[in-house]
């Protein structure tokens, strides 16, 4: 038998290290309410709602003859749709006192390479402002001339290539992290 230091050491019996649901255990292995808000916002409410809603007030856009005008409306409605369940989750963290670490987050990597990041955002949106002059010779056009919720401006490329890499962290935070952790914090207690 060994003794416990020797186990704590180690993660697990046998030297082995601890699969990534154990290596940082969560507070408490109850859900409290704010989580459980949280989780129901990301798994539920988010998906049924915007499946339910953005059908109706988007799908006339589908046709390619509507006015430019309509793009910024449809493109903040991700955007909000996206942010939301982080924001959630965001007041649910603070809330309950919990970590980001608790669901699988160590923002220390961000910022151990921030200058990294910040130059590559800088060249994105450089190249994404820049991209329209060259790609039409100067002469933009008002609407994509291959589909009409393509981005076409500086700008418009700029928003959408923030839903684009905004959809990965969302989905990755409030759609894995959270669920895995929660569940796997609250099952192990049974």
């Amino acid at each position: 038998m060994r003794p416990a230091g020797r186990v704590a050491e180690f993660g697990s019996l046998g030297g082995l290290s601890a699969s990534p649901m154990e290596q940082t255990p969560t507070r408490s292995g109850r859900l409290d309410v704010s989580i459980i808000i949280a989780l129901l916002v990301a798994l539920v409410v988010r998906p049924l709602l915007y499946t339910l809603i953005t059908p109706v007030y988007f799908s006339w856009m589908a046709g390619g003859s509507t006015p430019r005008s309509h793009w910024w409306p449809f493109y903040v409605w991700i955007l909000f749709w996206e942010w939301m369940p982080f924001g959630v989750l965001c007041w649910a963290l603070r809330r309950s006192g919990r970590l980001w670490s608790e669901i699988g987050i160590d923002w220390s990597f961000f910022v151990r390479y921030r200058i990294a990041f910040l130059a590559v955002l800088a060249v994105f949106t450089i190249t994404a402002v820049m991209a329209p002059r060259f790609l039409y010779h100067g002469d933009v056009p008002c609407v994509s001339q291959t589909y009409s919720f393509l981005p076409v401006t500086g700008l418009e490329r700029v928003v959408f290539l923030t839903a684009a890499v905004s959809a990965g962290i969302c989905e990755e935070i409030c759609y894995r992290g959270l669920p895995l952790r929660m569940f796997a914090g609250s099952t192990t207690q049974a």
